[in-house]
């Protein structure tokens, strides 16, 4: 007998008998990554998954999840699901795409009486007495909550990354290692304490444009065992979804130059409606949109997009310009992420992204109706030319990247955050070490701390011990231990 689609897909919908219709009915089937990422979420293993924006990752990974941990038949009988529980994390990269994702999944949520809430410093704190089932939250937020009440990860049963490569490479990233491998240390200890089987946490990773999927599943997903228990190894999900890239490169001198290219691109006839103008800087950002709002030789409503927007302003600049019927969206970074903004018919860059990665999600936001990603790359020296074009070439995925190494400097911001959990207002070099990456040695851990202890961060306490400094207690009051060096606090 073979199995049709028709068949696997009535197979994986009775594997879903509740957040099928809150997540999936109105579609009426499936995308590509949900059918290939659902089964070994369902069988808890950790998974890393790669596809195009808009491709459904979210729902492919936060519907087994739900199945699996909050709303099958054992959860009910055992009482593992309950209100003041926290069973699944959900990590962002910024504030804006955490607003965004609980505004989604609020619906599905509510038809499902799942509790979830969002954290991050556009929020209020999480009641330790009344926690939710599900937090969106960031990674800087997640620090906090490791300091301020660790009990609320007592019990969580799986964390998802989203926008993985964001993290991946940089202090952020190593930063989340770390976090990991604390929170697997409280559900280890609670465990233990409570004498219940030893279960590891199940890992998520999600993310559009992933260079080295093996080295990213080695560093999030797979975890240290702890007292002998063998991990899976990660599995991984790539779902091809590529579209056409029709790339131009042209100079520009000054912002007359953007907006007669992007008024040419509107008038040839492509169908283009809306384009989005990606900026390095907020600077730019700023300049650029003033000065298309007087000059560009079309009517458009022009929009700004930045972090540094009041929440509020910045969910009306979406919102508009996902209605509006013909438009333009200047934005840093900020607009590379899955946030909502509906269809992009054309992509123009001001300069090269730092990064290849950045470059891939930055064209990928348009296109998806078409299945053409039209971009429109402003040189503005040699230089900048040089690099699109090294880019566009590279653009294939066939680069790869360099070994991606660990930053001191967060075993740095570690040792402090770790100092405000601990309950006995203490650190010793074994707790550093079990955060720590194992390339570095207890020779470094060590002269780690006593670098700290001559700034007068640490001090010592009993033997083999160090204690909060005076410097580091200015750092704690002003509620800066949270983020890292050469990373902007996102709380």
């Amino acid at each position: 007998m073979t199995w049709t689609q028709h068949d696997r897909l009535l197979a994986l919908k009775s594997r879903l008998p509740r957040t099928w219709t809150p997540f999936f009915a109105r579609h009426g089937n499936l995308t590509p990554v949900q059918q290939q990422t659902i089964p070994p979420i369902l069988d808890g293993k950790n998974t890393l998954v790669i596809a195009a924006t808009a491709s459904g990752k979210t729902e492919a990974a936060i519907a087994p999840l739900l199945e699996r941990y909050c709303l099958g038949p054992v959860q009910r009988q055992k009482g593992i699901r309950s209100p003041h529980r926290l069973h699944i994390l959900y990590i962002c990269p910024t504030r804006a795409l955490v607003r965004d994702l609980y505004e989604r999944l609020r619906g599905p949520f509510a038809a499902l009486d799942v509790s979830l809430t969002m954290k991050s410093g556009d929020t209020g704190p999480v009641s330790p007495r009344n926690p939710p089932t599900v937090l969106i939250t960031t990674p800087e937020s997640t620090d906090s909550l490791l300091t301020r009440a660790p009990r609320l990860l007592t019990q969580l049963q799986a964390i998802v990354l989203d926008e993985i490569h964001l993290f991946d490479g940089g202090p952020r990233g190593d930063h989340l290692r770390c976090l990991l491998q604390r929170i697997e240390i409280v559900r280890a200890y609670h465990q233990k304490q409570a004498t219940t089987e030893a279960v590891p946490l199940q890992r998520i990773a999600l993310s559009a444009t992933v260079l080295d999927p093996e080295g990213v599943a080695e560093r999030y997903l797979k975890s240290q065992a702890f007292d002998g228990i063998p991990t899976a190894p990660p599995e991984t999900v790539a779902v091809a979804g590529k579209r056409k890239l029709d790339a131009t490169i042209a100079s520009m001198t000054d912002l007359d130059d953007l907006a007669a290219a992007l008024t040419e691109r509107v008038r040839s006839g492509a169908g283009i409606r809306k384009t989005l103008v990606f900026c390095n800087t907020r600077n730019e950002v700023e300049q650029a949109a003033a000065f298309l709002r007087a000059y560009l030789g079309y009517d458009a409503a022009v929009f700004a997009h930045y972090s540094n927007l009041d929440q509020a302003l910045r969910l009306e600049v979406e919102r508009d310009f996902a209605v509006a019927p013909v438009a333009v969206c200047v934005s840093t970074s900020t607009l590379e992420l899955g946030i909502d903004i509906g269809s992009i018919d054309d992509v123009a860059l001001i300069g090269p992204p730092p990064s290849l990665q950045s470059f891939l999600q930055r064209i990928g936001r348009g296109g998806r109706r078409t299945g053409i990603t039209r971009v429109l790359c402003m040189a503005r020296s040699r230089l900048e030319d040089a690099q699109f074009q090294a880019l566009i070439a590279l653009a294939d995925g066939t680069a790869g990247r360099e070994g991606v190494s660990f930053l001191p400097s967060v075993l740095i911001q570690q040792t402090f955050s770790i100092l405000k959990q601990s309950p006995t207002g203490a650190i010793r070099l074994p707790d550093l070490r079990r955060v720590a990456p194992v390339s570095f040695d207890d020779e470094i851990l060590r002269s780690i701390l006593g670098h700290l202890s001559r700034l007068d961060f640490l001090r010592a306490g009993r033997l083999g011990e160090w204690r909060p400094g005076p410097a580091l207690d200015e750092l704690v009051d002003a509620h800066e231990i949270y983020s890292n060096i050469g990373s902007a606090p996102l709380r």
